[in-house]
């Protein structure tokens, strides 16, 4: 009987799960919370940036940076999910390009008056 949990994607398969888990000291809060202080500050600084770039004489000229970090992102993201051991050097490359990504959409989204795109733009800040 198959399983309801099996999963073709990669970063779910079964041998992710076995063997060495993790190198390097052990998991605290406050590691956690400095990571993610610094996660959130390459995204707002890049989003800020980028925002910026919208709001500027030529608005236009924000739209490269926008595509280049929906591509540069998924490339990241790529990387990340097969080689687990650069994730150090990948969780952050990825926060600058999401935070290009994030910048442009709220700058073009900014006069939405719907609680819905309100939202739609404060959810990937929160998570």
């Amino acid at each position: 009987m198959p399983s309801i949990f099996r999963s073709s994607n990669p970063v779910l398969k079964d041998k992710v799960f076995t063997g060495q888990i993790a190198t390097g000291e052990t998991m605290t809060v406050q590691g956690t919370v400095n990571k993610t202080g610094i996660l959130l500050l390459c995204v707002v600084a890049t989003a800020a940036w980028t925002w910026g770039l919208a709001h500027s004489e030529q608005p236009e000229a924000a739209y490269p940076w926008m595509i280049g970090g929906l591509i540069g992102g998924l490339i990241t993201c790529l990387v990340t999910i097969f080689k687990k051991e650069w994730s150090a050097l990948s969780a952050p490359i990825y926060a600058l390009f999401e935070g290009l990504v994030l910048g442009g959409i709220s700058a073009a989204r900014k006069n939405s008056p719907s609680l819905i795109s309100q939202a739609e733009l404060a959810l990937p800040y929160g998570v």
